[in-house]
């Protein structure tokens, strides 16, 4: 890296756009002051970036955009993890992270997608800001709620490592109840001799 990349600045952009996550610096007022390419290629990959756009906007937020309110104002806003982050990070002067789940207007869809959420706060000439970074964790927040079954006997083992029937298991975690029977393959093979069920083909 040449001394005048690093004396002009430029090699912070670069970094900057390198980042394999969307990241940007908000000012308190939760406006955008920059954005990288991936921010970009993630939220505007239709539209480029507009300069001190507020957050809700940049992110397609189905909250600011439904609203006639703007982003943090509307009623949704105090629990916005995003809102929230940027004044805790600039107020406490330390980092913010959280675990925060999102409905969000992607490419003509609203798609729900959790996010970890990074605030690191910082000054520049007198005046906050907090750059925020947001690791897409949806894929590994829907693997967590995979159950794990067992491929014999169809058990399921719970959070504490105990077997349990399927109806047992249901019942405890949705409240519903089993009527039982038998499907037509089961009946073949368990009672080959009595016609339960007529054949219809």
């Amino acid at each position: 890296m040449t001394d005048e990349l690093i004396k002009n600045g430029s090699h912070f952009r670069i970094v900057f756009d390198l980042m394999p996550i969307p990241v940007f610096i908000l000012d308190s007022d939760l406006k955008v002051i920059s954005a990288n390419k991936q921010s970009l290629d993630f939220f505007r990959p239709n539209g480029g970036f507009v300069q001190r756009c507020l957050c809700g906007e940049m992110l397609n937020c189905l909250n600011a955009l439904k609203s006639e309110k703007k982003c943090g104002k509307t009623k949704f806003c105090p629990d916005c993890v995003l809102n929230n982050a940027i004044k805790e990070s600039i107020a406490g002067k330390k980092v913010f992270r959280q675990k925060y789940d999102m409905l969000l207007k992607l490419n003509g869809s609203i798609q729900p997608v959790t996010f970890l959420v990074t605030a690191s706060p910082f000054q520049d000439n007198g005046s906050n800001y907090s750059l925020i970074a947001l690791e897409d964790i949806t894929e590994l927040t829907e693997l967590r709620d995979i159950i794990p079954m067992c491929s014999a006997c169809k058990k399921i083992r719970d959070d504490e490592g105990l077997w349990e029937n399927v109806e047992t298991y249901m019942k405890r975690y949705t409240n519903l109840d089993f009527s039982h029977g038998i499907c037509p393959d089961c009946a073949k093979r368990l009672y080959p001799d009595v016609d339960i069920y007529e054949d219809t083909e």
